[in-house]
């Protein structure tokens, strides 16, 4: 049935739209490209290389679309036209998708980008009735199908389309990202796309990793919004994947400080699984009372209604109970839940009133008492990898960078600036969110000064 062939002027479509002596100057534009396929770079949708066919192809395409185009109109009048034209229809079609873009990018891409979409439209229909699916997942240099760049470039009225006519939205770019991960990290498209992988009953893996062991839900959680939390997990994305760290998408969200997003996990987690522990052997409670950021209290409330222990503690690691001792708020919560419901554990600490009011007072006594033990080698690690510049965004310390950079040690003034502003905040938070960062070295000579 080729009737769908009526529902466009072709003229106007592969004359006027796609038209020869305006191709050079269409692939000129920039491509949607992003450099690293991480969250904290999405926001850049440019590239610094553009898209070119090669003086020796142009002619070519000129002909080819000709060609096409003449093909099509013949076949408005034919009766029979996939006994005669089919076959080489079919020929044109591949000839013009082998022809590439410098960067890589077939026609297809270079349609969808450019917003020549009525041509992209009608093409994508005339491969998938000719059968020829497999080249509407054709990539680009970096691995990206035209379903990627459909997601990044915020088309959500076309990845429907996209995917009933046979766009694949498993397959990985070169960072390992599906069309799942795109939508997640772009805040893009994500319910059209899960809705019409369902509808057309796509063979898909919602836990899929990208190469750094991440699923599109363990994104979700640390950059949410919460939506895209609850979206991934109602389709059937796992709560319990584990990133390369061991981490569940429950510690990401503990990491990131993020009520909304621990509260749509939560929703979908049971009450047994709430302490498991990651690579460090750290609970999201204990992760959240170590770190004590700014919705600390209200994530542990949270963790604590589902059920987490305050005192559970694996590997020789310190409670949560523990944790929050410098934080009269959060010793305050933990301590309710402790009464009512650990109240037959011996090891509770501390063990009486007297006691708990005892450690309320030391609170501002302690802190990072440990820092000169430590300073020197942590702030040599740091100042040469230049991650202290990641340790101040984290400790909301960014605004002083211009100030810190023009340091010979910028790190050993941001730590020492840390343990005279924040009296609350201990050697082992600094640990936990060194560790966090990748900064294994660095956190392991910490832990081994407390030990």
């Amino acid at each position: 049935d080729s009737s769908y062939m009526h529902e466009y002027n072709l003229e106007d479509i592969m004359f006027t739209n796609l038209q020869s002596d305006g191709i050079k100057e269409k692939v000129k534009e920039k491509m949607a490209d992003p450099q690293k396929m991480s969250i904290t770079d999405k926001e850049d949708k440019s590239s610094d290389n553009s898209g070119l066919y090669s003086e020796e192809d142009e002619p070519e395409l000129k002909k080819l679309l000709k060609e096409i185009g003449v093909l099509l109109m013949e076949a408005k009048k034919s009766k029979n036209f996939y006994e005669s034209k089919t076959k080489n229809v079919r020929m044109k079609l591949q000839q013009l998708m082998d022809m590439r873009l410098d960067n890589g990018d077939t026609f297809l891409h270079m349609t969808l980008c450019n917003n020549t979409l009525p041509s992209m439209e009608f093409i994508v229909k005339l491969i998938h009735s000719l059968q020829m699916t497999p080249t509407l997942n054709l990539v680009n240099n970096k691995s990206q199908t035209i379903l990627h760049l459909a997601i990044m470039n915020n088309m959500p009225d076309y990845v429907p389309f996209l995917i009933s006519n046979g766009c694949d939205p498993m397959i990985k770019d070169h960072q390992g990202n599906n069309a799942i991960h795109y939508a997640v990290i772009y805040k893009s498209c994500l319910s059209p796309l899960l809705c019409s992988m369902k509808s057309n009953c796509v063979n898909c893996d919602l836990d899929c990793y990208n190469d750094d062991k991440q699923t599109a839900l363990h994104i979700a959680a640390q950059y949410g919004p919460a939506e895209s939390v609850s979206l991934l997990l109602e389709h059937g994305a796992g709560h319990g994947a584990r990133d390369i760290d061991g981490r569940t998408p429950l510690h990401l969200a503990a990491y990131d400080d993020s009520v909304a997003n621990t509260e749509a996990l939560l929703a979908y987690v049971p009450a047994n699984e709430i302490d498991v522990v990651d690579g460090n052997t750290n609970t999201a409670l204990q992760i959240v009372c170590g770190l004590q950021h700014q919705h600390s209290v209200d994530i542990a409330r949270l963790l604590l209604d589902k059920g987490a222990n305050p005192l559970k503690c694996d590997d020789k690691k310190k409670t949560a109970w523990a944790l929050a001792e410098r934080n009269l708020e959060l010793m305050t919560l933990l301590k309710r839940y402790i009464s009512s419901e650990h109240n037959t554990v011996e090891d509770i600490k501390p063990e009486s009133e007297d006691e708990y009011e005892s450690t309320v007072e030391d609170i501002t006594e302690t802190g990072m008492e440990d820092l000169p033990k430590y300073i020197n080698e942590v702030s040599a690690i740091l100042d040469r990898s230049n991650a202290w510049r990641e340790l101040a965004k984290r400790l909301h310390q960014d605004t002083l960078l211009s100030c810190y950079e023009k340091l010979s040690s910028p790190t050993s003034v941001l730590l020492a600036q840390l343990k005279e502003s924040q009296e609350n905040f201990s050697s082992e938070s600094l640990a936990m969110i060194l560790n966090d960062m990748g900064e294994k070295e660095a956190a392991n000579i910490i832990y081994t000064c407390l030990d």
